[in-house]
Formats: structure tokens, C-alpha cells, sequence
């Protein structure tokens, strides 16, 4: 989504439809605690909107 041009930093997006927003904060959070498993990955902002 973002900073295609600049080296060692990116910018993307995690998007989940449901009718239950609880079982979508548990697929958000699924999926962030996914990135942080990797030690060579560090995140240093999270936005969450919810629509």
C-alpha cells in the first residue's frame, strides 16, 4: 500500500468482513501476532479502523 520505493520499510493493509466484530479483532490480532513472530520484523504502528 505504501513506501514501494524506499528500502527496508513498507506500509499494508489487513482487511476481514464479518458480521461479529469480536471474530474480526481475533483474525486482526491473529494476524498481527503472525508478523511479530518473525524477529527480523519490527512493527512500530498499528492504525485499526473499524467501518
Amino acid at each position: 500500500m505504501g513506501y514501494q520505493d524506499l528500502w527496508q520499510r513498507t506500509l499494508f493493509g489487513l482487511v476481514t468482513i464479518s458480521s461479529d466484530k469480536v471474530q474480526s479483532e481475533r483474525i486482526i490480532h491473529q494476524a498481527l501476532g503472525l508478523i511479530d513472530s518473525f524477529p527480523d520484523i519490527e512493527r512500530t504502528k498499528t492504525t485499526v479502523e473499524w467501518l
